[in-house]
């Protein structure tokens, strides 16, 4: 009797482990990708050089608590500012009336306490009124979740979903696929009527401007299709799910686009996925990528910034592969 074929995926013992996020950088540069895997950072769901951090929250139990949170916060600044304000009327009460010029240090520290105080106070409401305006778009989101079977990309927001029925799961371990040898981890997994369940990524939020306005930038790129199709395979390996499809978010924002998998990009996913190993084994031997066709590419990416003091400032990139590529912070 004939023994089963292996797979074409299955990896070798020295094959080396591959994450979904390097996966994706391979997509959009072999250096970045091997750059990304000599790194030997975790997958967290996020493309690198994100941006700004966030100060928003993507559950509602989340929002709730933070908004106690601040005003707890705001109830005892307002009772610092009573006793400093007490203590500042007092002082110069002293001064002009009795002339008490012990009272002056009093005075000014007080003063001072005074003014930090309110500053933050202010401050404090400024950021309630950031995440009421998130509550308020959360409660009075409409329920909209695209079917398992829908074939082309969708807008979608993520109240509407958590709306329509999602749950949002947070994933706090490495998905490990041992036959693959590929490993990652989404930035959220929703859950949909039990057994669908769907990756959930972010990526570097970029703007574009659209008659005379900037408007976030919504195309999805190669590598954004490879790391959805990578977490869909992870989920229905390790976890026994079906993945429809992926969704990536727009930076920070609340916005996103699916991003159904259909054979031909899990064929694409294969034909990366067996080339980066290759690059990764060639690299070994020294045999390094060679630069990218188009060096516009150059230009945005983190590799590539350079680091240090004037004519001294060399970049990651730049480093590895002996060479100076043609960024914007030049």
């Amino acid at each position: 009797m004939k023994s089963k074929p292996a797979s074409r995926m299955a990896a070798d013992a020295d094959d080396p482990w591959i994450s979904v996020s390097d996966l994706g950088e391979y997509a959009f540069c072999p250096r970045a990708g091997l750059l990304a895997h000599e790194s030997s950072e975790d997958d967290s769901g996020t493309e690198r050089d994100r941006g700004p951090g966030s100060r928003n929250f993507y559950d509602v139990d989340g929002l709730r608590r933070k908004l106690a949170d601040l005003d707890k916060t705001y109830s005892t600044l307002q009772t610092v500012l009573l006793v400093a304000g007490i203590i500042f009327a007092v002082s110069i009460f002293a001064l002009l009336g009795a002339k008490q010029w012990l009272f002056l240090p009093f005075a000014v520290i007080a003063g001072l306490v005074c003014s930090q105080v309110w500053s933050m106070m202010s401050d404090n409401r400024s950021e309630a009124d950031h995440y009421l305006d998130q509550l308020q778009l959360a409660e009075s989101a409409i329920a909209n979740v695209p079917g398992p079977k829908h074939q082309s990309r969708t807008s979608i927001d993520w109240w509407s979903l958590l709306q329509g029925g999602c749950e949002s799961v947070r994933v706090f371990d490495q998905l490990r696929d041992t036959s693959w040898r590929i490993a990652g981890k989404p930035w959220r997994v929703l859950v949909y009527r039990g057994i669908n369940k769907m990756p959930v990524f972010r990526m570097r939020l970029r703007h574009k401007l659209k008659r005379d306005e900037w408007v976030i930038d919504k195309r999805v790129f190669h590598q954004h299709i490879l790391r959805a199709a990578a977490y869909a395979h992870l989920l229905e390996a390790c976890e026994n799910a079906q993945s429809p499809y992926g969704i990536v978010m727009y930076g920070s924002t609340s916005e996103g686009m699916t991003i159904p998998i259909h054979i031909g990009q899990k064929k694409k996913l294969h034909e990366a996925i067996r080339a980066f190993r290759k690059l990764i084994r060639d690299a070994r031997r020294n045999r390094l990528p060679a630069k990218p066709r188009s060096t516009h590419i150059c230009r945005g990416c983190p590799w590539g910034k350079p680091e240090g003091f004037w004519i001294f400032a060399q970049s990651t990139c730049g480093a590895r592969f002996n060479w100076r590529p043609p960024h914007s912070d030049e």
